[in-house]
């Protein structure tokens, strides 16, 4: 009988051993990016957006957790990312601020009614986007994010959305993939 309970005792610190290690594996953990003697220049863009209010309150997951399998998330301003689900090519933006470990916490997040993203760019106010269907061919338009008031207005074609960036101050850059804002995080200052 002791051998019997030895084996299951034995198992089941394998069984747990093998899903802790998966899980390290499936997981984009990017801790890394965070390290003071490791800069990125993208977290510190987006450290530099940061209210000064909330520099100290924001988890360290917020800028390091990229997701787990097939789901992939960006971080933005804070409290804002990007989240994509199969493919990273198209995008939802989701609000964490209520979520206190971005990498367990998915009660603190909402989902926003921007998604389709599969291009888009921002500054410290705005993200501006280009909206798809994940299902078929067609373009759903453009769209400006607003970061302080989560509104949003839509526009017909690339002209309009950046003639209202424009207007608004936009002084972000020009619309860029998905993967491509990834590759971001890799490269350093």
């Amino acid at each position: 009988m002791k051998i019997v309970n030895k084996t299951i005792d034995k198992s089941n610190e394998l069984k747990e051993s093998v899903v802790e290690g998966l899980a390290e594996v499936m997981t984009d953990d990017r801790e890394y990016l965070v390290d003071s003697s490791r800069h990125n220049s993208q977290i510190e863009l987006l450290k530099s957006y940061e209210p000064g209010t909330l520099s100290n309150k924001i988890p360290t997951s917020f800028y390091s957790y990229f997701g787990f399998r097939d789901w992939y998330r960006y971080p933005l301003i804070y409290p804002y990312s990007i989240n994509c689900i199969d493919v990273a090519d198209f995008g939802q933006i989701y609000d964490e601020r209520n979520a206190v470990d971005i990498t367990y916490d998915d009660k603190g997040v909402n989902q926003l009614q921007v998604y389709g993203i599969t291009k888009f760019a921002f500054d410290k106010n705005y993200l501006i986007a280009k909206l798809s269907s994940q299902f078929d061919t067609e373009e759903r338009g453009y769209v400006i994010f607003k970061f302080s008031s989560q509104e949003y207005e839509q526009f017909n074609n690339y002209s309009e959305l950046m003639k209202k960036a424009n207007e608004y101050g936009y002084e972000g850059s020009d619309l860029i993939t998905i993967k491509e804002y990834d590759k971001l995080f890799f490269k350093s200052p």
